[in-house]
């Protein structure tokens, strides 16, 4: 059964590809557009991929609309790109590194995602200028702002410079808590959370053929109120009023 799973996800990416590679020629005359497109494309393929794998998202998706909204969420893995963009579809910042790295890399490029080049300080910037397009254009823009995913026992204290985004655009902030709660009936813990859980340097295609193995997934996701910015906010603020509802609703694998 793993196999058969493993085999088709693959098969599913490879048509994303397909479907999808049209979208690059469009890109630099109108970026916001063709983001659209495609995260709703990303959204369609991502419920497909955690129909196969068996993932069971439970979340209360509030009646007001998520448009034109910085989601800013705890990140355990590649997982939660999927599970997010099967609920709300969204444009996703992810690192200049997971755009290098291969195949990870291309299925970013496709599915519109917004790059910050962490190491480089020097642009953040022009990175900041991207995600206030996005927001502008009424596109949902998510960022993992512990700038990398974790083994689960904790959040790691979040970022705060993309925060600017949500001042400069009036976006509101709306923090999101994933936890990842059973794996194959039994509570994710220290012994099996690596089946889920993406982080290190963990190998992705050996990761996904051991997520791929299991039976069923479990996944919990907490959408908070919303966070209004003011002109003048501070980011420091917004980051310590996003990071503690996120942490407040956040159930640590031990």
């Amino acid at each position: 059964m793993g196999f058969i799973k493993f085999i088709t996800i693959i098969s599913v990416i490879t048509s994303y590809f397909f479907i999808t590679w049209p979208g690059l020629f469009f890109f630099k005359k109108y970026p916001q557009k063709t983001r659209k497109v495609l995260n709703k494309i990303v959204s369609i393929y991502s419920n497909i991929v955690l129909w196969i794998v068996n993932v069971k998202v439970d979340a209360e998706l509030k009646e007001k609309a998520y448009t034109h909204k910085l989601l800013v969420s705890n990140h355990l893995s590649y997982m939660d790109i999927m599970v997010m963009s099967s609920l709300v579809p969204s444009s996703f910042v992810t690192s200049v590194e997971m755009k290098n790295t291969p195949v990870l890399g291309q299925i970013v490029i496709l599915a519109g995602c917004l790059f910050v080049e962490r190491r480089n300080k020097s642009k953040i910037k022009n990175e900041i200028k991207d995600i206030e397009d996005a927001l502008k254009s009424g596109l949902n823009v998510v960022v993992f702002p512990e700038a990398t995913s974790t083994n689960g026992e904790g959040v790691l204290n979040f970022k705060r410079s993309l925060f600017q985004a949500s001042v400069n655009t009036g976006a509101a902030i709306t923090p999101i808590t994933i936890n990842y709660t059973q794996i194959n009936g039994e509570k994710v813990d220290k012994t099996n959370r690596d089946f889920v859980c993406w982080y290190g340097d963990m190998d992705f295609a050996s990761h996904l053929w051991k997520l791929c193995q299991q039976k069923e997934i479990r996944v919990s996701i907490k959408f908070s109120d919303n966070i209004e910015p003011a002109p003048e906010a501070d980011t420091a603020w917004l980051r310590d009023t996003a990071y503690a509802k996120v942490t407040e609703n956040y159930q640590p694998i031990a």
